[in-house]
């Protein structure tokens, strides 16, 4: 749940980590009291209670490349999820000079992108 919702530089940025769920709450690796604030909005934006572990920054750092690097292969998942038709529907409706990044209509061909430059590093 963590790693599929939560974008690396986020958790890389605020040193945190989704470690371990059980029914009621979310374990997240922290380096600091300091991210407490961000750990809560993570609950929040994943809907669950969290519940923080305080680890060695290295040790957090180590693990997020970790996680992340073992989600290799999903953007070939997401290309074969991927509605063939909608998308050369929205190529073709593209306009030359327009910036995919100022239209939140084509969060499909965005998340394609991020994924692919994602899988690239």
């Amino acid at each position: 749940m963590f790693l599929e919702r939560v974008p690396i530089a986020f958790a890389r940025q605020h040193k945190l980590l989704g470690l371990a769920s059980d029914n009621e709450h979310l374990q997240v690796a922290i380096t600091t009291l300091a991210s407490l604030p961000q750990m809560r909005v993570v609950g929040r934006f994943l809907g669950v209670p969290v519940r923080p572990v305080l680890a060695s920054g290295k040790n957090v750092a180590t693990a997020i490349n970790t996680a992340y690097q073992q989600r290799t292969g999903t953007a070939q998942t997401f290309i074969e999820k991927l509605d063939r038709q909608e998308v050369f529907g929205e190529l073709a409706n593209l306009d030359l000079n327009e910036d995919l990044l100022d239209d939140g209509g084509r969060a499909p061909v965005i998340k394609l992108v991020n994924l692919i430059l994602f899988e690239a590093m």
